[in-house]
């Protein structure tokens, strides 16, 4: 496991994964709603968020998603 303790729903070999990753959580939905509060948009789905950034989302996009992200697990 990573030394942030994350635990990845997604798979992660390359040839297996798509764009979208998945990340098991506690209270999901919460985190659904405090990030909404920000414009970041995911989708929680039981114990899971789910992240899909778009061909349009900027690199600074994503550093602002994972930040706010960080402070909420």
């Amino acid at each position: 496991m990573p030394k942030n303790n994350l635990e990845i729903a997604s798979p992660l070999d390359p040839v297996l994964k798509g764009s979208n990753t998945a990340i098991k959580v506690d209270n999901a939905n919460g985190i659904e709603e405090e990030l909404k509060k920000d414009n970041i948009l995911i989708s929680a789905r039981a114990d899971v968020i789910r992240i899909a950034p778009h061909f349009y989302n900027t690199k600074s996009d994503i550093k602002f998603a994972i930040d706010a992200l960080k402070k909420l697990i």
